[in-house]
């Protein structure tokens, strides 16, 4: 089950002058997911090359998530 749960702009005052839209959702798992996983950013805005990104999960129990760009706001609205 995929739902959408809102969207919402983000000011990215001052790393970039832009306004984000953010998309966000809630999803149900039917299957284990890995622990880290990599994902290549192939057309970055910042490099000619692609941005290789190290994601891993985080419990959701703290205020202190340590989340750039604002997201970690989005779990203790």
């Amino acid at each position: 089950m995929i739902e959408l749960l809102g969207i919402y702009q983000y000011n990215m005052t001052p790393y970039r002058n832009e306004i984000q839209e953010r998309y966000v959702y809630h999803l149900e798992l039917t299957r284990p997911t890995p622990s880290t996983w990599r994902h290549w950013e192939i057309h970055p805005s910042i490099s000619k090359n692609p941005i290789a990104f190290d994601f891993y999960w985080v419990k959701l129990d703290s205020s202190n998530l340590g989340l750039a760009g604002g997201w970690s706001r989005l779990f203790f609205i």
